[in-house]
Order: C-alpha cells, then structure tokens, then sequence
C-alpha cells in the first residue's frame, strides 16, 4: 500500500479534530485552511502527525501561545511553517516558533505587535532559514535588520518584510552587512528612498525578485538603479506614486525581466505602460 505524505485540502469547514487524528501518521505535508474549532485541530495535529516537515495553516481566527506551544513541543523535525491568521498572532505566539530549529522556511501572516525584540530572536534562533516572510512589521527598525545581517541564518535567499512603515534607507544600510546571497527582497509599504535601491543594488546585485511597492519616498530616479540588477525577473513597484512616465522606458533595458507589477501610480499613463509591453513582448505586466 502506497503511505501518503502529501495532503491539501481547500475547504475544510467541517473538519473535526477525529477527522485529523485519522489521518495517516507517514504525512510529511498538511495544508489545512481552519475555521472554527482550529485551536482543538492545531493541538491534535500536534499530538498525532509529529513526523510532519511541511504544514501550512489558514485559520479564520486569532492564535495565541496556548495554540502554538504544542506544535512547537510536538513537531520538532518542521522544516516549512506557513500560517495564515485573519486575526492575527499574538507576538508569544511567534516568540515561542524560536524553538523549531530546523525550520528553513518560515512565514507568518497578521502578527500582532510584532516587535525588534521578537524578530532578533526569530534572526538568532533559527540557524537554517534560507526563507522569512513576516507582516506586518510596522513596529520593526532598522536595529532589528541589524540582526538579521549580523546574527541571522547564513543561509537566508528570501526575505519579505510587509507593512514596514518605520524602515527606511538606515534599514537597508544595515542589512548590506549580511552575506550577499539574498536572491528575493520585498520591503512593502516602507520609507525607502532612490539611495536606498542603490544601497540594494550595490549590496545584492544578484537579486532575482524586488518588491518595494506602495514606498512613497522613491522617485522616478530609482528606475535607472533597477538596472544595476542584471539577474532581476520580477519588480513590484505598485503604488510607489513618484514614478513618472519620463522614466519608465529606461526599463525596456531590463530585457530579462519576466514581470513588472505596476498600479495606483498616477504619474504613469496607459500609453507609457502600452509602449513598454511592445517593447518587451514576453514581459507580464499587472497593471490596474
């Protein structure tokens, strides 16, 4: 008999915690979108699946410690958590995720109060991350990417910090101490400048995918530095209101890139977006 070690579901509104102690104790992946009962689901897949690697979790609710701590006590061989909170998770909650050592990809949605304190801890604790998705950061500073540089795992490639309002060009100034093998950056909703985007270009110039949208201190000079990525694929600049169309056919020169999301940028008209897809055929741009 084939032992199953994959299993999605994409609706589980019914799901019981009997439904999930039946489950087959060889899965090493669970993706489980959670409603009502999900504090009772989460501690029985703690408690049955301990051999997991991989769990993704959409829960219609708020976590707390209560909830994590037997994940965390339980599921000790995690590789990949992935939580998605509509009302958000408590800052213990992700305080506690410390100890899930071999974690190598984290991503945590709609934390609540989410702290320099709590972010450093996560840098220094997990070791083997070479992914971090957290949001919203809108208490992290530029001392918390300090950490991240300096104390964090070596062999971090993904970083995507959303909801950064307080970080800023010092924010990227400290994260250019860390090895230069970032290959995905997204800094969402921050104060970074046009010589921020130059800091990042000359600090991970291997960069593959850059996000740096809804960022209302850039300006359209920042779109000569985006060449200064010869390996970029994708760029998101949506909502990043000071671009100008004078500016946007310096990007026909990025003949690599594979997507340009643009959007509520009121400088840049449908003619200027119309020329730049004619130029570049194979681009995919999300424009609306």
């Amino acid at each position: 008999m084939t032992r199953l070690e994959q299993l999605q579901l994409w609706s589980a509104t019914n799901l019981t915690s009997t439904h999930v102690a039946s489950m087959s104790t060889s899965l090493r992946e669970l993706y489980l979108p959670l409603a009502g009962n999900a504090p009772a689901i989460v501690s029985t897949i703690a408690e049955h699946l301990v051999g997991l690697r991989k769990l993704l979790l959409n829960i219609d609710g708020r976590l707390t410690l209560a909830d994590v701590e037997p994940l965390v006590e339980r599921l000790a061989l995690l590789e990949l958590l992935e939580i998605e909170c509509r009302r958000g998770i408590e800052a213990d909650a992700v305080s506690c995720i410390t100890r899930l050592t071999q974690l190598q990809t984290l991503r945590l949605t709609a934390c609540v109060d989410l702290s320099d304190t709590t972010l450093m801890r996560l840098a220094r604790s997990l070791q083997r991350l070479s992914a971090l998705e957290l949001g919203p950061c809108h208490n992290i500073t530029d001392c918390a990417m300090y950490s991240v540089a300096t104390s964090g795992s070596p062999h971090l490639t993904r970083l995507m910090l959303l909801g950064a309002r307080s970080l800023d060009d010092r924010a990227v100034s400290r994260l250019a101490l860390a090895p230069r093998k970032l290959l995905e950056f997204t800094l969402e909703e921050s104060q970074i400048s046009d010589r921020g985007v130059a800091s990042l270009a000359h600090s991970f110039p291997s960069l593959r995918l850059l996000s740096l949208a809804l960022s209302s201190q850039l300006s359209s000079a920042c779109i000569s530095t985006f060449l200064l990525f010869p390996k970029l694929r994708h760029l998101r600049i949506t909502g990043c209101q000071g671009i100008t169309d004078d500016a946007l056919p310096l990007l026909c020169n990025l003949t690599q890139l594979e997507s340009l999301s643009l959007g509520h940028m009121p400088l840049l008209s449908q003619q200027s977006i119309e020329t730049l897809k004619a130029t570049l055929p194979n681009l995919t741009v999300i424009s609306f």
